[in-house]
């Protein structure tokens, strides 16, 4: 009881603000929440594709920082819609099929998930993975989705960001990826595809080698997802549901 009176006593004296462009009373306000259905998609590597929701601006930025970063976890929910939608709009074919769907979330640096106090692309993953089965079960598919937390960063490996140069971020992220068939997801008997989710795509370094990585172990990735592209030159879609 005394957590709950502390806790609408900090909402009355520190009011709740829009994570992307500050406004007051909101998670995330209409303004902003319309610039993550600005849809995107992009070409990173032969025959793979990344289906983002919005582009990299200010505002966008501004939400995706304090969520990833700022432990904004109020934002768990609205993203993870964000992102099912956009994979249930791509994939629908797909999804009323007899098939299994792993969703692998891209991984963080151990010391970044330390550092965060959780991986908080598990989270989302989770929820989406959630809302997925949902809608499948809502339109009678057998089709299933599961969170495979399949692909790890080596700890001796440091962050590839730290790098100078693009390629030699890419050679240390290659290096230090670790695939782990355990948490892969049983598709035993059925058939599976694969899919990645990440928060942002940039030059792509990151979801390329993961997806070099998954099909070397024979896995069939079919795209990836993220909330945000940081490409100024990729389209926009705009969409509104």
């Amino acid at each position: 009881m005394t957590v709950d009176i502390l806790q609408m006593a900090s909402m009355v004296l520190f009011p709740r603000s829009c994570a992307g462009c500050g406004a007051r009373d909101s998670v995330l306000c209409d303004a902003c929440s319309q610039l993550f259905l600005r849809w995107r998609e992009r070409s990173i590597a032969h025959s793979f594709t990344v289906f983002s929701c919005g582009q990299y601006t200010r505002a966008v930025r501004n939400a995706v920082l304090a969520w990833k970063d700022h432990g904004d976890e109020e934002l768990d929910v609205l993203f993870a819609g964000l992102l099912a939608e956009r994979i249930i709009c791509v994939l629908k074919n797909i999804l009323s099929t007899d098939v299994q769907v792993c969703v692998v979330p891209a991984p963080s640096s151990p010391k970044s998930v330390q550092s965060r106090g959780r991986a908080h692309m598990n989270i989302l993953s989770i929820r989406i993975v959630q809302q997925i089965n949902a809608y499948t079960q809502e339109q009678g598919s057998n089709c299933r989705a599961h969170m495979c937390p399949c692909l790890h960063i080596d700890a001796k490996i440091r962050k590839s960001v730290t790098a100078s140069h693009r390629k030699e971020r890419a050679e240390r992220l290659s290096k230090g990826l670790l695939y782990e068939p355990q948490h892969a997801g049983d598709a035993e008997g059925s058939k599976r595809c694969t899919i990645i989710l990440d928060d942002i795509v940039t030059s792509g370094a990151t979801l390329r080698a993961c997806v070099r990585l998954l099909r070397s172990r024979g896995e069939h990735v079919l795209a990836a997802f993220t909330l945000s592209d940081a490409d100024r030159h990729t389209p926009d879609n705009a969409y509104y549901a």
